[in-house]
């Protein structure tokens, strides 16, 4: 699980949750701003767990509060092919009431 004070110092998990939220959402505007509660990394590789932000290919398990008081969860899969600037994201997200 991510520390909170990581998810304060990794601004880009906000964003993560914003692009999944999209993926549900094409009037996600109205639900911003949104607060990441909960953020689980899974990775293959055998790394310290203050290193897996920081890995190129991982599975975050994320859990945030819309503006309207929604909960969502969302599961993005994050993979890097070694080319500077190249990233592919997965977005599975669900959206509560």
């Amino acid at each position: 699980e991510v520390k909170d004070s990581e998810l304060q110092d990794n601004e880009w998990l906000n964003l993560y949750a914003e692009i999944a939220l999209s993926s549900e959402r094409p009037d996600m505007e109205t639900y911003l701003p949104l607060e990441v509660k909960k953020v689980v990394v899974r990775t293959k590789e055998d790394v310290e767990p203050s290193m897996k932000l920081k890995s190129s290919n991982a599975i975050f398990y994320t859990i945030f509060k819309t503006h309207r008081g929604h909960e969502c969860k969302a599961i993005i899969r994050q993979t890097r092919d070694g080319i500077q600037g190249h990233m592919c994201l997965e977005v599975t997200c669900m959206l509560g009431k």
